[in-house]
């Protein structure tokens, strides 16, 4: 069975590339019906904080992106990875080193001296591949030590990354590296692949900026004698600029992406296409995602971040997605904007109000505040579109659709543009001189959803009063 495992550092917030990756993980153990595990890795005691997790978890709930076992804390686990490094101290494949930092700083500068690549010198590294004493750092020995593995001293790393292809790295580039500090905690390539053995992790995919520990990772199952997971190595998200992404380019937490009105699976659509492709279709359901993603139609080249285009397949989610769905999606954002949510009783004018936003909404923002005039009971005036529509001209023309509107015994759009567009021909004007001052009048401001929707939605108590209070 397929395993796979998404592994953030619960040092910050989940950003784009965490996301993706995670997203990968997801939609790849989907389209084999395989199991996606969620691991921790806080061992960074200095830097791994709750609420970076709590930030993290945050994160996939809202993408729904859902994991089958776990989460997993590193920090939890600590004995395992113990029980492990004494297996390769028996197996002889590891070594106590009691270098000191003085003396290894001094081995480098000779070697970058000689113009040598600086490594560890091997002092204390066995002739042969012996079992060793079992016993581990602890921070309190006598004589401070660390754990190194035994490294081929012939030989190549080969794997063939599913994205990228074949790669490979000579056995001589790769230091005899700690696997156990001084401390007793052990270092990050020791930890993931011992917790990728523990869960059978089957394909290993995450962002092309873990590629250099690979080869390290490689030696490392190679000394445990089992068999290597696939790899997958995903090529970096970049800014508009082609430059590395940052906060200007949008690298944010994700989470600002759904405070910034972005449907969840939206999002989730977008972020499979940086990087991936299905054809020529931009536009997915989550369910075509789980069933169409493939690592075979992941790029080699990095993924430009565009912000435009993120908002054009919201816009196209937005468009798609059940009324009832967005109603209640945009329910839920409404405070977001400050705004209180409608009443049961007010549900049905303000689906029918959310009905007429939706083919022109690029955000859930844009529909909330479109949605303002129809929530607040104290209209908010423009100066401006107050200075240039609400004319006495056009305060007169508000008088008589008072009028007019009070007779109505029906208030339906169709029955309110009839009557309207009677009065447009009998004054011989063209619509837009009463709908302009309609709509400030009626919403604060020269720009509304359509404005026969807006007076329905309002209903006729709402619409009468508001319009007297501005034909005075």
């Amino acid at each position: 069975m397929v395993r796979v495992r998404f592994a953030p550092s619960p040092t910050g917030y989940l950003h784009l590339g965490g996301a993706r990756t995670a997203l990968f993980n997801y939609l790849f153990a989907k389209s084999h019906g395989g199991k996606h595990i969620l691991r921790i890795e806080d061992t960074d005691r200095e830097r791994s904080t709750p609420e970076a997790v709590e930030a993290i978890m945050q994160g996939m709930a809202w993408l729904n992106i859902k994991y089958d076992e776990g989460p997993f804390f590193q920090s939890e686990r600590n004995s395992i990875y113990q029980d492990y490094a004494r297996k390769l101290l028996e197996l002889g494949v590891a070594y106590r080193c009691t270098c000191t930092a003085q003396r290894l700083d001094q081995v480098r500068q000779e070697q970058t001296a000689r113009s040598e690549k600086p490594q560890y010198d091997k002092l204390h590294r066995p002739k042969d591949p012996t079992p060793q004493p079992t016993e581990l750092p602890s921070g309190q020995d006598a004589e401070p030590f660390v754990i190194r593995l035994r490294v081929p001293d012939v030989g190549e790393a080969v794997f063939n990354d599913l994205i990228i292809g074949e790669i490979r790295t000579a056995y001589k580039e790769i230091d005899d590296f700690i696997i156990i500090r001084s401390d007793g905690s052990p270092t990050y390539n020791f930890t993931v692949v011992v917790d990728d053995i523990e869960m059978q992790i089957t394909h290993v995919i995450r962002g092309m900026d873990h590629i250099s520990n690979t080869p390290k990772q490689m030696v490392i199952y190679q000394a445990f004698g089992v068999k290597i997971p696939d790899f997958a190595h995903v090529p970096m998200i970049l800014g508009p600029d082609k430059q590395k992404l940052s906060k200007r380019h949008g690298a944010t937490s994700v989470i600002e992406y759904k405070k910034d009105g972005y449907l969840a699976d939206a999002f989730v659509n977008y972020l499979a296409r940086l990087g991936w492709s299905h054809g020529d279709q931009e536009v997915f359901t989550r369910a075509e995602l789980e069933k169409y993603f493939s690592l075979d139609h992941v790029g080699k080249s990095p993924a430009v971040f565009d912000q435009v285009k993120l908002l054009w397949v919201n816009s196209e989610h937005i468009k798609k997605l059940e009324l009832s769905q967005l109603v209640s999606e945009l329910v839920d954002f409404l405070p977001e904007r400050g705004l209180r949510k409608p009443n049961q009783a007010e549900l049905p004018a303000f689906s029918a109000l959310v009905a007429t936003l939706r083919e022109r909404a690029k955000s859930l923002i844009e529909m909330a505040d479109q949605c303002k005039f129809f929530l607040e009971d104290q209209v908010i005036y423009d100066e401006q579109a107050v200075k240039k529509h609400l004319t006495p001209e056009a305060k007169s023309l508000l008088q008589e659709i008072q009028v007019i509107l009070t007779n109505l015994k029906d208030f339906d759009d169709k029955t309110i543009e009839t009557a309207c567009k009677a009065l447009v021909e009998q004054k011989g004007l063209k619509l837009v001189q009463i709908a302009q001052p309609l709509r400030v009048a009626l919403t604060g401001t020269a720009v509304s959803p359509p404005i026969f929707t807006v007076m329905s939605v309002l209903e006729k108590e709402r619409t009468i009063s508001r319009i007297k209070s501005c034909a005075i």
